[in-house]
């Protein structure tokens, strides 16, 4: 509630800029002292509920690729008594009625997302069932995250560029009830172990690319929420604004579906899908994976 109030009259106080331009100093340290308290209330808290019994529909708009409901009691963001937001890189500035904003935020070890009590009955092309009861861990250590982004304080309000680049050094995920079984469960959290490296790899080696996506995308959303104009409807919807914002930075690199993205290639390939091409897909896909863990689950029991 308090940090509500806070951004509330930090927003008045950004309409005043209107009126009285030399006032934009005080504004620029009252929106550091913001920033400072969100991170201190944040450090002693340690974690905070995102979601309660929540149900969320999957279909996204391709209802032909994956359709049902995933339930959970909480969902969790934990590791947050490590965040540090390094002051001497925060740099806020206030010029024509817009909001200029940078951040470096570090959190050197462990942060993650917990998923508790979840209830998953999905289906992959109507033919590979997906569901299970249980829990979700999904972690990440040695964190840095830079964001910079220029607001536009006039009506309506909105983000006019966003820079969000996430980087970490390990990467963990743990699953329990899947399936409704305790064995497959921990197969399956041993070969997302295995496959850490690889994730690794992949980050590093595109991180300006998977940047420039995900900012690209919050930046859509972000602007949405503000205006209440929700415009994206469905997957390709995303890729698209991915496409259009994202080909310089996702044209020098190797993988074939960035190199999609990055020619504008990518949300046509998905429309040109039919229901049939969609299921040797995934049907492929799950017989790779079955093998995979196959093979995981040998050297387990070994």
């Amino acid at each position: 509630m308090r940090f509500a109030i806070i951004l509330v009259v930090l927003f008045s106080l950004g309409y005043a800029t209107k009126a009285a331009s030399s006032s934009n100093g005080v504004i620029e340290a009252l929106i550091k002292i913001a920033i400072i308290y969100v991170e201190t209330l944040l450090k002693n808290k340690g974690s905070i509920e995102v979601l309660g019994n929540s149900s969320i529909s999957l279909d996204f708009g391709m209802k032909s690729f994956i359709d049902g409901t995933f339930n959970f009691q909480t969902l969790e963001v934990y590791g947050l008594q490590g965040l540090e937001a390094k002051q001497e890189n925060l740099n806020v500035t206030i010029d024509d009625n817009k909001l200029s904003l940078c951040i470096n935020i570090n959190a050197p070890t462990e942060l993650g997302v917990n998923i508790s009590n979840y209830a998953a009955d999905i289906a992959l092309v109507n033919a590979i069932p997906v569901y299970g009861n249980g829990d979700i861990k999904l972690a990440v250590r040695r964190v840095k995250v830079n964001i910079c982004t220029n607001i536009s304080l006039s009506s309506p309000i909105q983000l006019q560029s966003l820079y969000v680049r996430p980087e970490f050094r390990s990467c963990q995920v743990n699953i329990t009830g899947f399936w409704n079984n305790d064995e497959l469960s921990n197969i399956l959290t041993d070969a997302f172990s295995l496959l850490e490296g690889i994730i690794l790899t992949f980050w590093n080696s595109e991180i300006d690319c998977i940047s420039c996506l995900l900012s690209s995308t919050l930046q859509s959303i972000v602007n949405g929420v503000l205006n209440q104009q929700v415009t994206i409807r469905s997957v390709s919807d995303y890729i698209s604004v991915m496409e259009n914002s994202c080909q310089d930075a996702c044209g020098t690199s190797e993988n074939d579906v960035i190199k999609k993205i990055s020619k504008g290639e990518m949300s046509q390939s998905l429309q040109a899908l039919t229901d049939e091409d969609l299921k040797i897909y995934i049907t492929t896909f799950a017989k790779f994976a079955e093998e995979y863990l196959n093979q995981v689950y040998t050297e387990y029991s070994n």
